[in-house]
């Protein structure tokens, strides 16, 4: 069968199909889908924390392209290709807040992986795995993904792997409430991604490490970490992560009492992160303006943010979140003097105790004393 003029290497195949420039995902060769594939798997995570619609398009390409036969021949492989069309289509749901369809995406790369021998693939489908099971508030879990996949990377050699694993465990310990183990795996993260120059990683931890701080109180050091993240940030051109120090000094400043820097940080993060098409951390961004409203007693316009806030991360699955913003709303309730304000509490405390959160539930006591 003649084939169609089209991109000739696998990088190029891959940018065509996202770009939607490529003729029809059947005109390239059986013998070169494999190539492509692995391109789309890396364009989509080189896309991640710059463009998320970008890193959504290479993953639905990649599963087009491993739903095609095999062109009247053996297709070897097939299942690689299909294990890869699930691990990016993890990345992609994390993208777009399904972090329970994320986890599920990443089982099944992971156990295709290992049916084919390929331990270093199935081990580096856990890291994301650990960052979705955290933001869904299954922390023990997270930690048990991660204890498993930094013992197959070390086995392996891979200590940059390795460091990725710190990174998530960094993050999920901000989640957590767990600041001084924060603190540590970030500044650990940090230091072993600037070595081998994987930049976005390195500031990824950096941030992590300042949100760390500022939940210590140790807010002079947090804003000189958060400085050299934003200054790296706009030099390498990473957007997701120059919203994320706009969105983390906000909330530096809400701690101190600057609510108006507060307030033009968290709209200007708000802003950022719809342009970017990122809906859970937009969420995050409008939970933490009530947040700032609540401060300044503006009752009525706190409980409308919540209440939009709230309902978007049921939707997406954020119980962390969740409890948080029913510790918030119960706040608000109480001040405006309204029966509901209880019911708010039991149900934060209830999600915090779920996930064994208790800085959470210590929050939750300490409002109801307060009211």
């Amino acid at each position: 069968m003649v084939r169609s003029a089209g991109p000739q290497s696998a990088a190029d195949w891959a940018r065509a199909l996202v770009e939607a420039s490529a003729p029809a995902h059947a005109a390239i060769a059986a013998s070169q889908r494999r190539a492509v594939a692995w391109a789309l798997k890396d364009l989509c995570y080189a896309a991640w924390s710059s463009e998320p619609q970008r890193a959504a398009k290479a993953a639905d390409a990649l599963r087009a392209l491993s739903q095609l036969g095999d062109d009247g021949a053996a297709h070897p492989s097939k299942a690689e290709i299909e294990a890869l069309a699930d691990w990016t289509a993890g990345i992609a749901c994390v993208t777009r807040g399904h972090l329970a369809d994320a986890v599920a995406a990443f089982d099944r790369a992971h156990d295709a992986f290992a049916l084919l021998g390929h331990a270093d693939h199935a081990a580096a489908t856990q890291v994301p795995r650990i960052m979705a099971l955290s933001l869904l508030g299954q922390y023990d879990e997270a930690i048990a993904c991660a204890d498993r996949a930094q013992r197959a990377f070390v086995a392996l050699g891979d200590r940059h792997a390795a460091a990725k694993v710190s990174l998530n465990l960094g993050s999920m310990f901000v989640h957590r409430g767990d600041y001084a183990q924060a603190v540590r795996h970030s500044r650990q993260a940090a230091v072993l991604f600037a070595r081998v120059g994987d930049h976005e990683r390195s500031i990824g931890a950096d941030i992590n490490m300042a949100n760390a701080l500022t939940s210590l109180g140790d807010f002079d050091e947090a804003l000189r970490v958060f400085a050299r993240a934003e200054m790296r940030a706009a030099a390498h051109a990473f957007p997701v992560l120059q919203a994320g120090v706009e969105d983390a000094v906000a909330f530096l400043r809400l701690a101190r009492g600057q609510y108006g820097e507060a307030l033009a940080g968290f709209e200007g993060a708000r802003r950022r992160y719809e342009q970017l098409d990122m809906v859970q951390e937009a969420a995050v961004a409008e939970k933490q303006l009530a947040d700032t409203y609540l401060e300044l007693r503006l009752l009525p316009e706190a409980l409308a943010l919540l209440d939009t806030a709230l309902a978007r991360f049921r939707t997406l699955d954020r119980p962390d979140e969740q409890a948080w913003t029913l510790a918030q709303r119960g706040r608000v309730l109480a001040l405006l003097g309204r029966t509901e304000a209880a019911e708010a509490f039991v149900q934060g405390a209830d999600l915090f105790a779920a996930q064994g959160n208790a800085a959470g539930e210590s929050t939750v006591l300490l409002a109801r004393a307060e009211l």
